[in-house]
């Protein structure tokens, strides 16, 4: 008889005995003729084959379009070409986490290291909050700057960054309000633009904590948390505005009596996005959106803010998708579009767009079908998958899923990308915790595992960041400085064989005996393919030593024989060779004995 459950998806539930599916590197196929000798198969995830190595590591995003793509790697930003040569563009610092990357049309907008950056066309320049602007002239030498109009200079510039036609550097000596000496020759002839970033200065005192207490000089404001401050000679990330005499940073501080600080203020920046001409980030620790001058991601004004309305929580992540905004925050969620009338920000937030869930992975967030879909929760729990198509949020993990997801020490630092191809889309949500990978086929509704094989065990995917380019799926390696090409076609991970694993459903008679004369796997495979079944009589707890069978055929069929006796039997089908490996259909000869 057919054992139609076979071609299934992951469900391993808390409780073995209720269900112990998995589906580890397979995922579900429907055959849309009707007409098949199954309604739905098991097909074979792709495989890497290497494309480059970068020179700085780890792969931390991936950009394209018009046929173009860029990648950071470590601390730098890569233009990548077809030919799978590369250009070094500029550095973007380097925090470990997840980049962004947008375009204007005439410049690269990069969120990296908790800091924006702009790539525009000739230099990778932070983007800063100016205080100081106006144009300059510069002498023969290209190393004496003379104002010509807007904020006159001042001595508190020497040392600092000044930015002449958007090219850094260092301010080495103060003449008068009208001339200061830089670091190296600027290339520029006639009137110049400059500016400077915003600096806050004075004096604080600490008591042994994570507290700041100001004590004299500028006082602190709402807008600073996520900014960097230094203090006593280190630098620290401010992680909460207390008032306007007291801050919180990330890290305990030794007890210290009035202490200089400074506080400069780049765009610091947690996550960004695009929409309708502007750039838009919101700081780490921060309820408040920054959006840029239109078509210019080097120019911001403090003034140009706005903040989450609808519930007063943290902002944890941003997305442009549809003309909307998406401002997911830690226990709520709500959606912003273009206002003309907002003459500051720009953007207005819709009443009747507003989710009474928030966003407990940043890197989660992701395009998908005609919506969006992150990994969530409210005040009353986390960690579950949604999908939203019209404010909505609908659940589509399931229990199985997030018992799982629970048992990971953190969830929080997720990072998923969508990818479509030969018809699925789907979306890989990597666990670096949990050292797993989950993958959501929303053209089929049914979730499995990938992962990639370590020689005793699967870890997660290679594959972190993705962009279709070139006619080919190009993916970054979270570990290394590697790009590969993902195909379905190739059956190993950049010379690894991929190992996938079914376990199917129970097959339970109750109290009753059941004899299996011979389990029987109809496969469409590569030459030399070794198939290895195994069971479990226990519901999945402990396993029978598995049975291997090796075929040169290319469609097969395998049959074991003489599998025993069971009241309630799961079978298992483990793959071990780099090859084709779709299974079509199972069946199974059993003869129901007594209680």
């Amino acid at each position: 008889m057919k054992f139609d459950g076979f071609a299934g998806a992951a469900y391993q539930a808390d409780s073995l005995l209720a269900d112990a599916q998995s589906c580890i590197n397979w995922f579900l196929e429907g055959v849309e003729s009707g007409d098949g000798q199954n309604v739905r198969y098991l097909r074979e995830t792709p495989g890497l084959t290497l494309a480059l190595t970068l020179p700085t590591s780890p792969i931390r995003g991936i950009w394209i379009g018009e046929s173009r793509m860029f990648v950071a790697a470590g601390s730098k930003l890569y233009e990548v070409f077809s030919n799978n040569t590369y250009n070094l563009r500029g550095d973007i610092a380097n925090d470990g986490n997840p980049v962004q990357m947008f375009p204007n049309g005439n410049q690269l907008f990069v969120v990296s290291a908790g800091q924006a950056w702009v790539d525009t066309g000739t230099a990778v320049i932070p983007a800063i909050f100016p205080n100081r602007f106006g144009t300059v002239s510069v002498d023969t030498t290209g190393l004496i700057v003379t104002w010509l109009s807007g904020t006159q200079f001042d001595a508190s510039m020497v040392g600092g960054i000044i930015y002449i036609d958007s090219a850094p550097f260092t301010v080495t000596s103060y003449t008068s309000a009208t001339v200061i000496g830089i670091s190296e020759p600027a290339q520029t002839t006639g009137s110049a633009t400059y500016q400077m970033a915003l600096a806050v200065t004075g004096t604080a005192t600490s008591n042994g904590t994570t507290t700041l207490t100001w004590a004299s000089g500028l006082q602190f404001d709402d807008a600073m948390p996520g900014q960097t401050i230094s203090f006593n000679g280190s630098n620290y990330l401010i992680a909460t505005f207390v008032d306007a005499t007291h801050i919180t940073v990330n890290a305990t501080i030794a007890t210290h009596a009035a202490t200089a600080f400074s506080i400069t203020q780049p765009v610091y920046a947690l996550q960004g996005a695009f929409l309708d001409g502007s750039f838009i980030i919101t700081p780490a620790f921060s309820k408040t959106m920054y959006s840029s001058a239109p078509n210019d991601g080097t120019t911001w004004d403090l003034l140009n803010f706005a903040k989450k309305e609808a519930y007063p929580d943290n902002i944890a992540a941003i997305l442009s998708d549809h003309e909307e905004l998406y401002v997911l925050g830690t226990q709520t969620s709500e959606v912003w579009r273009s206002d003309p009338s907002n003459t500051s920000f720009g953007y207005s937030r819709d009443p009747s767009a507003f989710m009474h869930r928030g966003c407990v992975a940043p890197w989660s967030l992701v395009h998908i079908g005609d919506g969006v879909a992150w990994l969530g929760g409210d005040p009353r729990g986390w960690t579950v998958a949604y999908r939203a198509t019209g404010y909505v949020p609908a659940r589509i993990s399931t229990h199985a899923i997030e018992a799982v997801w629970a048992s990971y020490t953190t969830t929080a630092d997720a990072v998923a990308f969508t990818y479509q191809d030969e018809g699925h889309e789907f979306w890989v949500i990597s666990f670096p915790s949990g050292n797993a990978t989950w993958v959501y086929d929303a053209t089929a509704g049914a979730w499995h595992r990938r992962g990639w094989w370590n020689g005793a065990s699967w870890d997660r995917t290679r594959q972190a960041f993705h962009g279709y380019v070139f006619g080919a799926h190009y993916v970054g390696d979270w570990q290394n400085g590697n790009l590969y090409i993902q195909s379905t076609g190739v059956y190993d991970d950049n010379g690894t064989a991929i190992y996938r694993q079914r376990a199917a459903p129970h097959l339970n008679t109750e109290h009753l005996w059941t004899f299996y004369s011979a389990f029987e796997l109809l496969t469409e495979l590569g030459n030399n393919s070794t198939f290895i079944l195994d069971w479990s009589d226990d519901g999945g707890v402990t396993w029978h030593a598995g049975v291997s069978i090796t075929s040169a055929a290319a469609t097969a069929r395998y049959v074991w024989r003489r599998l025993g006796r069971s009241r309630d039997r799961v079978f298992r089908i483990t793959m071990t060779a780099a090859a084709k490996q779709s299974i079509v259909s199972a069946y199974i000869q059993l003869q129901a004995g007594i209680a």
